[in-house]
């Protein structure tokens, strides 16, 4: 490549034309030859090409550096503004689902309590509770009654507080079981017999070792609803895995059921146990 120190570019009088001059040991200036000429202005034009080619380069490293350092802010701050969108929106969802499932919940409860105030508030039954006849056992205590509005124990409490009859039943293999006992300790306390008047009624669920059991209570009255109270009738049904199953596809929710005191609770239910307060107990 042509050293350019030893030469001078000049413009010319005449538009667009460049004279080159040779620099001379005495300082003067010599006009260069026709062919010294040419070959200076090819290497000063290279040397300008290259110059104008490296600041295009910086030009447009500093320009996508720029977009670059843009992208990421937009994206940064998209994060943020999506992922607390979306925390909020999941919340909802969860929220949405947990009421859809309590109001589930609440039906089956209600319709268990509309179903035991048919048998409770009955001649038959009101009969049976004082002299615990045979026939009442054998016309409607049979296994079918069981298995189609998908019961797993009735009780019949006289006004003493004593079970007059029991039966439980396992819907899975449709035979009867006894009673739990565990179950049977929860009705010391009164909790389920405290019946004040013959418009009573109790419904809950009820923590037992055998699993969480959906009850329903209400007073023994006569086929006219009404009394003297001699008892209480209660109905009970399992809140199992196949139970819970079928309140999934009711409510079309991938719905897993835990007890509160589960020692080998997984994190995410210990992360919404700890979250739960008075003000918002779902």
């Amino acid at each position: 490549m042509l050293n350019l120190k030893g030469w001078v570019i000049a413009p010319d009088n005449r538009p667009g034309v460049r004279k080159v001059y040779a620099k001379c040991s005495d300082g003067t200036l010599r006009c260069a030859s026709r062919h010294a000429t040419r070959k200076v202005l090819e290497a000063y034009d290279l040397q300008q090409e290259s110059k104008q080619m490296k600041l295009r380069k910086r030009t447009l490293i500093a320009i996508g550096a720029t977009f670059a350092c843009l992208v990421l802010m937009l994206y940064l701050v998209s994060r943020v503004i999506l992922l607390g969108s979306f925390a909020e929106l999941e919340e909802q969802y969860a929220r949405r689902d947990v009421e859809r499932v309590l109001s589930t919940l609440s039906d089956e409860l209600a319709a268990l309590d509309t179903m035991l105030f048919d048998w409770a508030a009955w001649d038959d039954t009101y009969t049976f509770i004082e002299d615990a006849n045979e026939e009442y056992i054998v016309s409607n205590l049979v296994d079918e009654t069981f298995t189609s509005p998908r019961l797993n124990l009735m009780l019949f409490i006289n006004s003493s507080g004593q079970i007059v009859f029991g039966k439980g039943f396992d819907l899975d293999n449709e035979e009867e079981i006894p009673v739990p006992q565990s179950l049977q300790e929860h009705l010391t306390d009164d909790a389920l017999l405290r019946h004040p008047d013959t418009e009573s009624s109790i419904t809950g669920i009820v923590l037992l070792p055998e699993g969480p059991l959906l009850v329903a209570s209400r007073p023994i009255l006569t086929s006219e609803e009404e009394g003297p109270l001699r008892g209480t009738m209660i109905m009970g049904r399992y809140l199992d895995s196949t139970e819970v199953e079928r309140l999934a596809e009711i409510t079309h929710v991938s719905l897993t059921l835990r007890r509160f005191d589960d020692e080998q609770m997984p994190p995410d239910f210990q992360a919404a146990l700890a979250a739960l307060s008075p003000s918002f107990p779902q």
